[in-house]
Formats: C-alpha cells, structure tokens, sequence
C-alpha cells in the first residue's frame, strides 16, 4: 500500500507520520509538503522526536504530480491544507483523509504542546496502522 502524509510545509507534522509509520509498518510510506520551504526542525522540536525514537534524514518534500501518482491513501495530516489542492481528476486519487492536526511555530520551545501534537500524530498513525492491517 503506498500512503503519502502531507502538511503545510512537510517540516514537522507529515514528516512525524511518515518517520512513524516506517517505523510500525512495512507499507511504502513517504510526506509531502504543498509548499515549499527552506527549514527544519528546531532544537526543541528535535529533542521532543527523539524523545520517540524519530529523527529526520532526508530533506523536505514540495508535492508535485509524481508523488500524487500510485498512492492508495493520502493523509492530511494538517489542519491549514484544504482538500480542493487534491481535486484534479488527473490525479485519480483513490482515498484522502484529513486529521486537522494544528501546526506548532517553526520558533516555539514549548516541550509541552510539541509532545502533545507528536502525540496527536503518533496516536493517529498507530489507529491507521491497526486499520490497514485488519483489512488485510
């Protein structure tokens, strides 16, 4: 099954689900950004993913028609994407989800609230997983 996460940006949040759900599965996972962005993480938001075993090696991703092609299921995993950048019928989108989890500023250092929201993620990443998995 190929599952693309996408986010604002694919800085924190998709990249959380993606790293995660390789984590736990052996599906073909892979996150997207609708934008593009030069950043990454901050220190504390670093510290808080490898709280959980995760840490980021490649570099974000800018959604294009490539990674749109062949995905069973996209996941939006943002609250500030709207769903009509997916309506194109060339895209032949078989399934997309949105969770509307909010973003936490590029600068915070509120340990807190980025565990919460990894939390968020990791909680909804785990309930897709285990639905993926009956289904089969």
């Amino acid at each position: 099954m190929n599952i693309l996460f996408v986010c604002k940006h694919n800085i924190f949040r998709s990249r959380v689900a993606e790293e995660y759900m390789k984590k736990i599965s052996h599906h073909n996972i892979s996150s997207a950004g609708v934008i593009s962005f030069d950043g990454n993480l901050n220190k504390t938001q670093q510290e808080v993913c490898s709280e959980y075993g995760l840490r980021f090696t490649n570099q974000s991703k800018t959604l294009d028609l490539g990674n749109l092609r062949n995905q069973d299921l996209i996941i939006i995993v943002a609250d500030d994407v709207p769903q009509e950048v997916f309506a194109h019928p060339e895209y032949n989108l078989k399934e997309i989800r949105r969770w509307e989890i909010k973003d936490v500023d590029s600068h915070s250092l509120d340990k807190e609230n980025i565990r919460n929201i990894v939390g968020e993620i990791i909680r909804r990443v785990e309930e897709l997983n285990e639905e993926i998995n009956l289904k089969m």
